[in-house]
């Protein structure tokens, strides 16, 4: 999640309730947005495990901001989504400009299952949970930015409903290190300061999201550089599944040392 994403949310969350209580009346001047064509309240029906669907915002007035977000519906749906998908694509901000916009277009990335976290980190909940869309709603919400974020008027939901799959396998990383494979429970070292040969791939053939702690991961590049003197590195690899492979978490530990 972005940090203009994590400002907003908790700039206001707190209100979000509000205003889904108080509905979606038009404004003068007829803002409105639609997902995949589907105006406010649409569902977003037999989608893939993973989609890029176009995002269409029009008639935004000036000086004004929007963002659109992934995200499970809490089990008050009045009140904030507390887990959104933070993976690249998910989260969109349209930024405020001093014009009005007729249209614009973008798009937004929602997928069937994901690492759900709490947009508003203010709140204090930092934890995650695994969101499977095929076993809880879930749905893009766009708001307003800014002190537009408790107007109503920007105020849009998208059921999201995904196509069931079949049984599927178990997906499994496979990691190497200066050109060894890693073994499981392996924790490798790495030197402080010095890129290292790194690279994986997952059994399903799909392209995982890697975050990481204390250390620098470049997939295009091959390598994972230590950012500490000393302790340890985590990476954090996730896969949103397809329809032959659940989706997949999983940890690698590195234990860092200093160059000297």
């Amino acid at each position: 999640m972005s940090i203009k994403m994590t400002a907003f949310v908790a700039a206001g969350s707190l209100s979000l309730g509000a205003a889904l209580l108080a509905g979606t009346a038009q404004a003068a001047g007829e803002f409105d947005a639609t997902v995949d064509g589907e105006s406010n309240n649409g569902v977003l029906a037999d989608l893939p495990p993973s989609s890029e669907l176009p995002l269409q915002v029009l008639n935004l007035p000036a000086g004004t901001g929007l963002y659109a977000i992934h995200c499970a519906v809490p089990v008050d749906p009045r009140s904030a989504p507390t887990r959104c998908d933070s993976a690249e694509g998910t989260a969109i901000f349209i930024v405020p400009a001093g014009e009005p916009r007729a249209q614009i277009d973008r798009s937004i990335v929602v997928t069937a299952e994901f690492i759900g976290s709490n947009p508003n980190r203010a709140s204090g909940d930092q934890g995650t949970d695994p969101i499977d869309c095929r076993e809880q709603a879930c749905g893009v919400y766009t708001l307003g930015s800014g002190q537009e974020f408790v107007n109503p008027t920007y105020l849009r939901f998208f059921k999201t409903e995904f196509a069931a799959v079949g049984p599927r396998q178990d997906d499994v990383m496979k990691i190497r290190v200066r050109n060894k494979p890693v073994a499981e429970n392996a924790v490798p070292r790495l030197r402080y300061g010095a890129d290292v040969r790194f690279t994986m791939r997952m059994v399903s053939g799909l392209t995982p999201t890697v975050q990481s702690t204390n250390c620098r991961v470049d997939l295009e590049a091959k390598t994972i550089r230590a950012l500490v003197r000393k302790g340890t590195c985590t990476i954090t690899i996730t896969t949103t599944g397809d329809t032959a492979y659940n989706a997949f978490v999983g940890e690698q530990t590195f234990k860092i040392r200093n160059r000297k």
